[in-house]
């Protein structure tokens, strides 16, 4: 079910959006208007849940009958649970809120089962995205669990509540109106994650890296599975290097089914891939994964992507091209760009890493050539002066999508390709390597 929390009760005048219940927060309303309360409950037509966090629990609360109390554990006395008892068409929730970590989650767990209740809530700070995936396997193992992520590091652990068979979702009412830390509107949570069909047989495909922020692939992902009628989702991830190798083991024990990978793991992901593809291997860097059961299999699909993209303006082969970067992205173009017979320069900060990428692909490093015919921004900065009017200038970030290099690029007059042309071709590619083998 999917609660919008209510924390302003003069929203309560005005048509609220379709969702299986209202919360309403009545820890936060500034007072208590019983009367209101009781014309609310008995006209509205959604389900109604009384969350009352620090309020004690009154006999003129319960006389409301609404469909649902939330009582902190920490509140539960023998007196509360006589109460309870007493009103049995009332369906008693009980919660845990730990608003500064994810802790050890089964003696919790094992404290409020000893109050039987129609449903346990545990919201907890997610202050990394490993906190979030530890609390959705808790959710999944535990069948009365609804488990909630706080934090904007674990934010995406809401989406996914109906996957792990959460019993209560809450979504907000407007972003100014939010209840808790990374919580979503209920237009979010309708119009980009399709949330309404998401149940336990949901797919899950994810970006992961860090930053994730300003990355489309939940806009264009999502609007393909909602095209080829596919139960999946697609949310972002927040992922260090060093969360990697936490964190797989924690996907396989949930339903993942592929992820994008962007940086800084397009690398360090390989040795958590058990089966990449020949051309993937010679670039030395992933950037799709797809499970299958316990194994992992990777390719690489921005090399194709920015090959369109490249091609969709000029030809290439005996062009001269400069790179700036050399990360997992620029590892990729050069691979193409080699393919298509081009003449490529590796420009990067550390000298080392440009060198190595270079003669592992017979091309070129160290200082900008005089005259090129294309240049690539993968995250190297270059001087304005150095970018030489009339060539074709292209950059691998698509958000936003005039960014700062293409605007000067424009500005002294060269040709430009948004690196949202290279997004779009690549995603794609990501697509078709996730959903194939699921048709034979």
């Amino acid at each position: 079910m999917l609660f919008l929390s209510i924390t302003d009760p003069q929203l309560l005048s005005q048509p609220l959006p379709l969702t299986d219940g209202i919360e309403l927060r009545l820890d936060k309303f500034p007072s208590i208007d019983l009367p209101l309360l009781q014309r609310y409950i008995q006209t509205s037509p959604h389900k109604i849940m009384l969350t009352l966090r620090e309020l004690p629990l009154s006999p003129a609360l319960i006389s409301l009958s609404p469909h649902f109390i939330d009582l902190r554990v920490e509140s539960i006395s023998e007196q509360t649970q006589d109460l309870m008892r007493s009103y049995p068409h009332i369906q008693w929730i009980l919660s845990y809120h730990n608003f500064s970590e994810t802790p050890d989650l089964e003696p919790i767990y094992n404290k409020m089962i000893q109050t039987p209740a129609s449903g346990y809530k545990i919201a907890t700070m997610c202050n990394s995205s490993l906190d979030a995936l530890r609390l959705l396997i808790f959710a999944k193992t535990h069948p009365h669990v609804s488990a909630i992520c706080m934090g904007e590091k674990g934010a995406f652990g809401r989406i996914l509540g109906p996957i792990v068979g959460n019993q209560l979702n809450y979504a907000a009412f407007s972003k100014e109106q939010k209840a808790a830390p990374g919580q979503y509107t209920v237009e979010e949570l309708s119009q980009i994650y399709h949330f309404s069909s998401l149940n336990q047989e949901t797919a899950i495909y994810a970006l992961i890296g860090s930053p994730v922020t300003l990355s489309p692939g939940h806009i264009y992902h999502n609007n393909v599975f909602k095209t080829k009628n596919l139960n999946a989702v697609y949310v972002k991830i927040d992922l260090s290097q060093e969360e990697l190798p936490l964190a797989i083991p924690l996907m396989k024990q949930l339903p993942f089914k592929g992820l994008s990978v962007t940086m800084p793991l397009k690398e360090t992901i390989l040795p958590f891939v058990d089966t990449i593809d020949s051309i993937t291997q010679t670039i030395g860097a992933v950037n799709t994964l797809r499970f299958e059961q316990t194994r992992i299999s990777g390719t690489n699909t921005d090399y194709t992507g920015a090959l369109a993209a490249l091609q969709a303006k000029t030809s290439l082969a005996g062009k001269k091209v400069v790179i700036l970067g050399a990360g997992g992205a620029a590892r990729a173009i050069v691979y193409a760009l080699k393919q298509a017979q081009a003449e490529v320069w590796v420009l990067n900060r550390t000298l080392d890493k440009a060198k190595a990428l270079a003669e592992q692909f017979q091309c070129f490093f160290g200082a900008l050539p005089k005259k090129y015919d294309i240049l690539i921004h993968c995250g190297m900065p270059i001087e304005e002066k150095k970018i030489l009017p009339g060539t074709l200038a292209m950059d691998v970030v698509h958000t936003p999508k005039e960014t700062s290099f293409l605007k000067i690029a424009r500005e002294r007059g060269c040709e430009i390709i948004y690196g949202e042309d290279m997004f779009v071709s690549q995603a794609a590619k990501q697509t078709k390597f996730w959903i194939e083998p699921c048709k034979h």
